[in-house]
């Protein structure tokens, strides 16, 4: 079945809307004061006997990172439309992507047992890797000349997920607390995913006729039926049919005194998408007379048109059914930490990311300082694939039971108002009890009491002293005689 445009973008455009919130996990490796950060380091040190996330705010998490171009001047009043997209043509390149990841728990629960900690909880999980199809917004805003009469995309991944996440963890300690093991199961609930898995393109242009020659497979999975979105219960969403397992693996060890190294593995799993799925295909050989366009400033706003024309060009197919798997987006850390006194530690964290065939590389150094039971304070320095203006703080503040932090990974871009080609904050609100033998603070202890001598104590004590004296006498007039 032939498909309109209309019908191939909508799954997409469905799937975007609902991330317009949007991650490295650097700062939350080794700020262990925060109970939901444990999802980034499986066996980071746990200091609460037990954690309860506030229902809805117990942990909201959005990163956004465009490292082809500053956001600051696209989003000011300085340029104009037209002017906003010259510059972003005129500064992305091949390859350059957009990635957003966002996390919202909807519950989320920790509690210790002897030496080991168990946690559950329930997330929103949306991510989207947008790989920019350069050759195609040229050719959509400037036309074919700019391109000297030809174009050549391949292998350009973007990738969209939505999902439910439900989570049992257990981490638990062993030789006296210098080596921690923890590990996380998932359960997935798949909402809506799009994903490009073959994206070859070459066309040639000329004065009367563009010559496309493709192969290209794009694949969408939606709950709710694109055509008929008629709503047939919560559980639809809840436990939709969309189903994969994950899980998380970390260890830390303690190789010297106030030394400690980690490793964790996250999100390797996948999703197996089955209800309302649909593949479009576009494989051959297609030729188009095409229209007469305006373009640059006169025709930006046909922008969409001609890309509209181009996609019925090239005789997109749809199939509708089936399933299919797709793996996470994973992640891999590794991670060191000395505490130069029980308040004031220095970490170093890498973190790599995978997302398909493309990977993201980001270093960090931190300084922690747990400054009181009551409050924590955060602050790093990161490269994030290859960005490498990037300082973030954070704190943590008890109140009692009551904890709020606020977290983020750049706040320089966001005072400097420049160079902002990352986003990212993460806060909330917990109940948190302390362990007993929270690190770096003594162990409350209550002094002994000693109930004074009885009367026949002291009465016997004070015999045994007139006879000890005497004792002593006799031996002394013994040594005189001598």
């Amino acid at each position: 079945m032939k498909v309109s445009t209309k019908h191939m973008l909508v799954g997409a455009f469905v799937t975007a809307a609902s991330l317009a919130h949007g991650q490295s996990m650097i700062s939350a490796y080794n700020f262990e004061r925060v109970g939901e950060f444990h999802m980034a380091n499986p066996s980071a040190y746990q200091p609460y006997r037990a954690v309860v996330g506030i229902p809805g705010i117990g942990m909201q998490s959005t990163y956004v990172h465009n490292s082809s171009f500053d956001l600051a001047p696209v989003i000011s009043s300085g340029l104009n439309g037209n002017e906003s997209i010259e510059y972003i043509l005129d500064n992305v390149s091949e390859g350059d992507r957009l990635l957003i990841d966002q996390t919202m728990d909807i519950a989320y629960v920790g509690f210790r047992t002897g030496k080991g900690f168990w946690s559950l909880g329930v997330q929103v999980k949306n991510q989207v890797s947008f790989e920019y199809p350069v050759e195609i917004l040229n050719l959509a805003y400037y036309g074919s000349v700019p391109l000297n009469g030809q174009i050549n995309m391949s292998n350009n991944e973007t990738t969209l997920n939505s999902y439910l996440t439900y989570h049992v963890g257990y981490q638990h300690e062993l030789m006296d607390g210098k080596m921690r093991v923890g590990g996380r199961l998932k359960y997935l609930s798949g909402l809506a995913h799009m994903s490009s898995t073959r994206t070859d393109l070459q066309g040639t242009f000329n004065s009367d006729v563009w010559t496309f020659n493709t192969d290209i497979e794009t694949r969408v999975a939606t709950v709710l039926n694109v055509d008929d979105p008629e709503f047939t219960g919560v559980n639809t969403f809840l436990f939709s049919d969309n189903k994969g397992y994950a899980f998380d693996l970390g260890v830390s060890y303690e190789v010297m005194p106030n030394l400690e190294v980690s490793i964790a593995a996250l999100d390797i799993g996948s999703v197996t998408w089955s209800t309302n799925t649909r593949t479009y295909t576009s494989k051959g050989q297609y030729t188009w007379e095409g229209v007469e366009y305006s373009y640059g400033e006169e025709g930006s706003m046909n922008g969409d048109s001609i890309l509209n024309d181009i996609v019925d060009a090239l005789n997109f197919q749809e199939t509708a059914g089936g399933s299919f798997t797709q793996a996470l987006p994973r992640s891999y850390m590794a991670g060191a930490r000395y505490q130069l006194h029980p308040k004031h530690g220095f970490g170093a964290t890498y973190q790599l990311n995978q997302w398909g065939d493309r990977t993201f590389n980001t270093f960090g150094v931190s300084y922690i300082g747990n400054w009181s039971k009551w409050f924590s304070f955060y602050a790093n320095y990161a490269v994030i694939d290859g960005d490498n203006l990037n300082v973030g703080v954070g704190f943590s503040l008890n109140l009692g039971p009551i904890q709020l932090y606020l977290l983020t990974d750049d706040v320089m871009s966001a005072q400097l108002s420049k160079d902002l080609n990352m986003a990212n904050i993460r806060f909330g609100m917990n109940v948190a009890l302390y362990r007993k033998d929270l690190k770096g603070y003594e162990v409350d202890k209550e002094p002994a009491l000693i109930a004074p001598p009885s009367e026949e104590a002291a009465q016997s004590g004070s015999e045994e002293g007139e006879s000890s004296s005497e004792t002593e006498d006799e031996n002394n007039s013994n040594n005189e005689t001598i």
